[in-house]
């Protein structure tokens, strides 16, 4: 990824995001509530602690049940971390040669981007609750057993990846590397998911979500920061309309 960033010495930069208070203090503001709600729920709950019945588990996720391998746990850490720092590394070779501005807006956006998506991923981790596969035939008294829904680590790495990919393809629109790039990002978050499966640390329909939580985490926030919104609302003599830019 890295070595194909190096192509943007002959590019042509554009800058299309921005910062700004009434975009970015939403965002941000988000993130605290989320983050403010996680805290007061792990005060709250109290899980039914296992052993649970097996029998409410969907077919497609009992695979996860006789899955255990510390390998592809190790290797799914290694992939997420290395994703969390190719991603800024990322935007910092794509800015690099415009000036301190465009590559502090580019790792605000990411910063944002993911902290979003944690603080939301560790809200609903611990309001349902859900037992990690190997939790269910024990009787786990740590309520840390009971997080497995959505998978951290499918949210956070595709978050990175979708993130980054957004911001270098809309900054190059013309140049074939951020695609590419991606698509290696995509495939390493893949595997990271898949890890987590066989592993037996997540059930798949856990991974899945996640996948697409962070993704759609990591489209959002930098279309928010767009200098031009995709829909604005602008005001009519009968009142106001949505406007659309596709």
């Amino acid at each position: 990824m890295l070595a194909l960033a190096l192509v943007l010495t002959a590019s042509s930069f554009e800058e299309p995001f921005e910062l700004s208070w009434d975009r970015d203090a939403p965002l941000v503001g988000a993130g605290v509530a989320f983050a403010g709600l996680w805290i007061a729920e792990t005060q709250l709950r109290r899980p039914t602690l296992c052993p649970c019945s097996t029998a409410g588990i969907p077919s497609f996720d009992r695979v996860s049940l006789s899955q255990s391998s510390a390998g592809s746990s190790t290797a799914s850490d290694v992939l997420l971390v290395s994703m969390l720092v190719l991603g800024p590394a990322e935007l910092a070779i794509g800015t690099v040669g415009h000036g301190a501005r465009p590559l502090l807006e580019a790792l605000v956006i990411q910063a944002e981007s993911m902290a979003l998506s944690a603080s939301l991923t560790a809200m609903v981790k611990d309001a349902v609750g859900r037992p990690y596969p190997g939790v269910y035939p024990t009787h786990d008294t740590a309520l840390l057993g009971y997080e497995s829904f959505w998978s951290g680590h499918a949210a956070a790495s595709f978050d990175a990846v979708v993130t980054a990919t957004y911001l270098m393809h809309e900054s190059y629109p013309d140049e074939a590397w951020p695609w590419i790039a991606g698509g290696f990002g995509i495939a390493a978050a893949t595997a990271t998911a898949v890890l987590r499966v066989t592993a037996g640390v997540h059930f798949p329909s856990d991974v899945l979500v996640g996948a697409l939580v962070g993704s759609g985490v990591g489209i959002a926030v930098p279309l928010l920061h767009r200098r031009r919104l995709p829909v604005q609302i602008r005001a009519s003599p009968g009142g106001a309309a949505l406007v659309g830019r596709f």
